[in-house]
């Protein structure tokens, strides 16, 4: 199996596999976008026959153990992976949505000309795949593999750091540009 395919494969948490792509709004918009991207989804309950709006939202972060705000122009650590690759750790922050069957999407870019700078990496979430806390849950310790021959290529540029979410009746992105620094040993 070719590494590039294994280190996608490793971001997956199912065998089911992901909805296809073209179904998908652009994960490479440079539209800007607030701290929280959210949209109003129309969902009802059984017991309740009635439909409601609820605010749905994502945030992409950082943190391996713990969240981390990502702000733009927030500096991101490259880390060499064990097989010899090199990547960033992301997280998400959910509200107002069931993360059972979601699927995130993630992706790096470039902010000049949108060329993707990374294999697109995916996980499928269920209820116990994400930490609930208070009324948001957390997915934590992600990963946007590069495709990269070296660190030279975005240490110390701009990269703008994508999540989409796509579920049966939700559909979301987030985005950070951020600049990639080779900090620590």
């Amino acid at each position: 199996m070719p590494l590039s395919l294994l280190l996608v494969c490793l971001g997956c948490d199912s065998g089911d596999d992901a909805p296809p792509m073209s179904s998908m709004s652009s994960m490479s918009s440079m539209s800007s976008m607030s701290s929280m991207t959210s949209m109003t989804s129309t969902t009802s309950t059984p017991s309740d026959a009635s439909t409601h709006a609820t605010e749905a939202a994502v945030e992409l972060g950082t943190g391996l153990t713990r969240w981390q705000t990502l702000a733009e122009g927030d500096p991101i650590e490259l880390v060499a992976g064990p097989q010899g690759g090199w990547h960033v750790d992301v997280s998400v922050r959910g509200e107002g949505l069931d993360p059972d069957g979601l699927w995130l999407y993630y992706e790096a870019v470039d902010p000049q000309d949108n060329a993707t700078l990374s294999f697109v990496t995916t996980s499928l979430l269920s209820k116990n795949s994400v930490l609930h806390v208070d009324e948001s849950w957390l997915r934590l310790g992600d990963r946007v593999v590069f495709d990269i021959d070296g660190p030279e290529q975005v240490v110390g540029t701009e990269v703008c750091l994508v999540v989409t979410v796509s579920g049966m009746s939700w559909e979301g992105e987030d985005q950070r540009c951020v600049t990639v620094v080779d900090e620590l040993p």
